[in-house]
């Protein structure tokens, strides 16, 4: 499988008590530090004339009264172009957002921008003034104006997706429309950062990971600080290349409250039916008839299960030949290794199947201390190799052995 190598605008809304989800995101903030840029000539967003109202709540019969005929109405069937995201709302003033042409087409106006550094796969390192973005596109949007000045050229990975998350918000064109030059306003979804989410990052969220959303505002253009190179990605497609920063799952906001949490399912692999962490390794099954993808964790796992019972059962071989699990010990690797990706437990305020904030099941792996096992493929051969060592004796003993499907033992190269 191919790794990918988440109400008034007035300030920033992202304190430590609460998430996007309860509020708006607002205005981008004006620089208050050293960090931003003084460019006397940048732009300033404008306060957003448009109240915009999504989910549309059910109104009495005096609300009805009161609303007003000529207010815009959603969804559009073509929003995102996901069905699963279609949302009701409402616009208002109605007349004076219709009456404003829509574009398929939109430029960014900042003269000192959001220049990405840094290394592969990622932006030009040039200013993209009056960069061109469409409909549909996904965009960096700046959380405050002007915006901060970008990480060095030498930044790491991590620093510059810690000044993203910090400095960004990422942005699905749904409509563009415009009164004048100097009046560019976009629909959008925002996707979120994991850590955005109500329930805060599942542990299958990989580093570089989003989440889409059908949290709809309308935002000015001019806050726009460049095309964001975020890929969907399919799970159900094992071959698919879907870059460095990617999105896989939906967070529908009118679901927030339910079982699920808002969020949509996403496949199941192994034989502890957990998630893919793209940031962790997992191995695929080469026997046609199986062909599931095994957690590098649960090998190992299963490995050291498997390596315990042999040097408990006889002391005097600890290069026994691989021996199958009996059931009972097979249910309480998968207990053990669920407890450890949070899989399939119930706890008030989670989704079931989801991952708790916290780990409350007790681990039991008695072989912690005395035993080691690191899955390698083996330079000489190629072929997908554990090297085990044991750690009780003053000089450590080391070997290495085959790795096996924990569904159907099948040797995996």
């Amino acid at each position: 499988m191919s790794q990918p190598s988440n109400k008034k605008r007035k300030s920033n809304p992202f304190g430590d008590s609460h998430t996007p989800s309860k509020k708006q995101r607002k205005q981008p903030d004006a620089a208050k530090d050293e960090s931003f840029t003084s460019d006397p000539s940048t732009l300033v967003a404008e306060e957003i004339p448009f109240t915009l109202q999504c989910p549309v709540r059910s109104l009495s019969k005096k609300g009805k009264k009161q609303a007003v005929r000529d207010d815009v109405f959603g969804p559009q069937t073509e929003d995102g172009g996901f069905p699963n995201l279609k949302i009701n709302y409402t616009i208002r003033p109605g007349k004076a957002w219709t009456d404003m042409k829509t574009y398929r087409n939109f430029s960014s106006m900042f003269k000192s921008m959001r220049i990405r550094h840094g290394k592969e796969n990622t932006d030009s390192a040039t200013p993209v003034q009056n960069q061109k973005f469409s409909s549909g596109s996904l965009v960096y949007v700046n959380r405050r104006i002007p915006p901060p000045i970008p990480p060095d050229k030498d930044a790491s990975e991590a620093e510059i997706l810690a000044f993203d998350k910090k400095n960004l918000w990422v942005g699905h064109v749904l409509e563009v429309r415009a009164a004048s030059p100097s009046q560019v306003l976009l629909r959008v979804f925002w996707l979120y950062w994991p850590e955005e989410l109500p329930g805060g990052r599942r542990k299958y969220h990989g580093n570089q990971e989003l989440v889409m959303s059908n949290h709809m505002e309308i935002v000015d253009a001019m806050a726009v600080a460049s095309g964001a190179d975020i890929n969907h990605w399919d799970e159900r497609i094992e071959d698919q290349d879907v870059g460095q920063r990617f999105w896989r799952q939906f967070y529908d906001v009118r679901l927030e409250k339910t079982k699920t949490g808002g969020l949509s399912t996403i496949r199941e692999h192994c034989v502890c039916n957990g998630y893919y962490n793209p940031d962790n390794t997992m191995l695929k099954c080469p026997n046609p008839r199986c062909g599931i993808w095994n957690h590098e964790e649960c090998l190992q796992d299963a490995i050291l299960a498997r390596t315990y019972g042999r040097l408990v059962g006889d002391k005097n071989s600890v290069k026994a030949e691989p021996i199958s699990l009996p059931a009972s010990k097979m249910a309480q690797l998968k207990a053990n290794v669920k407890s450890k990706l949070g899989v399939g437990q119930k706890k008030k305020g989670t989704a079931e199947g989801l991952p708790p904030l916290t780990n409350s099941t007790p681990d039991s792996s008695p072989w912690k201390g005395l035993l080691k096992a690191e899955i390698a493929v083996d330079e000489k051969g190629g072929k997908t190799l554990v090297t085990i060592t044991d750690e009780r004796a003053q000089h450590p003993e080391v070997w290495t052995e085959g790795i096996q499907c924990l569904n159907c033992g099948t040797t995996i190269d």
